[in-house]
């Protein structure tokens, strides 16, 4: 039986061969472009047209826990969160989703560390292709 193609994982583990099978890296290491990819993306996104405090809030949270999510897990805390807090710098003064971000992240710069409250936006309509049309 061929130990390459569909399936060939499971018949080699069905055959009990003891040829090594090499299966697709999980956790591939993100190189540095891919991160700063993703703080870009975030600070994109966080430059919308906001209608309320609580919005901005929320974006906020949301931006934040993207970043957190694009870290590479094998470096410095401290030192990502200083170079995204050097890249968001520009935009903080004009954008107040981008201000409430990057306190998130001098937040969690905080020592000793404590819990941050990083809830998720309500459920709410926010009027559809309607709402998109009446914006532009």
């Amino acid at each position: 039986m061929s130990t390459t193609g569909r399936g060939a994982s499971e018949r080699v583990i069905a055959e009990g061969s003891r040829r090594a099978v090499s299966l697709p890296k999980l956790f591939a290491h993100k190189n540095c472009a891919e991160g700063a990819m993703i703080l870009e993306r975030t600070l994109h996104m966080l430059q919308t047209q906001t209608d309320c405090d609580e919005r901005v809030a929320e974006l906020a949270r949301m931006g934040f826990m993207q970043w957190l999510g694009g870290l590479k897990g094998r470096e410095s805390f401290p030192r990502q969160a200083t170079a995204a807090l050097a890249v968001a710098e520009k935009f903080r003064r004009s954008d107040p989703a981008v201000e409430a971000f990057c306190g998130l992240i001098e937040e969690a710069l905080l020592m000793p560390p404590r819990p941050m409250s990083l809830a998720l936006p309500q459920k709410r309509r926010r009027g559809g292709a309607k709402m998109r049309r009446h914006l532009i």
